[in-house]
């Protein structure tokens, strides 16, 4: 089939209801048109991506949202950020940060797991990985090596990555460590519109917290949740961690005041 034919096609077939979607792009389908609209609602300019890892969450926003504007990355530990860092050469609107964000301004030790998806700044639960049947965790959260890294708070660090007119957007994910990215975020949080967390149900990581507690404190910060995306189950289906997408409270009322939409709440 030719461009031109397939292009006709995926029209028609969008018209009658039946939109061809690529099989790359069904695996996130939800996620990301749930984050499409969001984005666009709250204007968003700017995507802060805290725990970048490779750069999956830049490739994701880019590829399957076609998000266009800035994107500022941090990651602490030394191989993963050269991957990004080299790759940001590539696109002037992604900046990369080698650091760590947390609740503190001070060093730190961070364990490089074998999975370095799974890198983490706090220890794995391994008694409770056994307990559970975790084998699989129980063998990617071995400890290939420990490294000295950086950790600021995102408060101390806002103005000189986003102006006070960006529209902001936190993504965190770092492995049991996102409550106190958030934390560090207190003299900022009115300037985050919206955020994606991490959050675990099943414990990993000692220290880790509860997804309860963690929606409560956040509920606190002034967020209500938008959606709720399992990041993986077990071999009997309960989830192990969960994405929960939140967006500022006052932001949305304000939006539903002054952009009320007809036959909705």
């Amino acid at each position: 089939m030719t461009n031109l034919a397939f292009k006709a096609v995926r029209t028609l077939s969008a018209r009658v209801g039946y939109p061809i979607i690529p099989q790359w792009r069904l695996e996130k389908w939800d996620q990301s048109s749930h984050l499409a609209q969001l984005f666009a609602m709250l204007a968003i300019d700017c995507v802060l991506d805290v725990g970048a890892n490779i750069g999956q969450y830049r490739e994701f926003l880019r590829l399957q949202l076609d998000y266009r504007d800035d994107i500022v990355s941090f990651e602490p530990v030394g191989e993963m950020y050269d991957v990004i860092a080299r790759a940001a050469a590539t696109d002037p609107r992604w900046s990369v940060h080698r650091l760590a964000l947390g609740e503190a301004d001070q060093p730190a030790t961070i364990n490089v797991f074998a999975e370095r998806t799974l890198t983490s700044l706090l220890p794995r639960n391994e008694e409770g990985l056994r307990s559970m049947g975790y084998d699989k965790y129980v063998r990617e959260t071995e400890l290939d090596r420990t490294e000295e890294v950086e950790v600021r708070r995102l408060d101390g660090l806002i103005d000189a990555i986003a102006p006070a007119e960006r529209r902001i957007f936190l993504k965190s994910d770092t492995q049991g460590y996102d409550m106190q990215v958030m934390r560090g975020a207190a003299a900022c949080i009115d300037r985050i519109l919206a955020i994606q967390i991490e959050l675990p149900v099943r414990e990993i990581y000692q220290g880790a917290g509860n997804y309860l507690d963690a929606l409560a404190e956040l509920t606190d910060m002034g967020f209500d949740p938008t959606a709720f995306f399992p990041v993986q189950r077990d071999s009997t289906l309960r989830t192990v961690n969960v994405d929960a997408v939140m967006v500022r409270r006052d932001e949305a009322e304000r939006l539903r005041e002054t952009q009320g939409i007809a036959g909705r709440p």
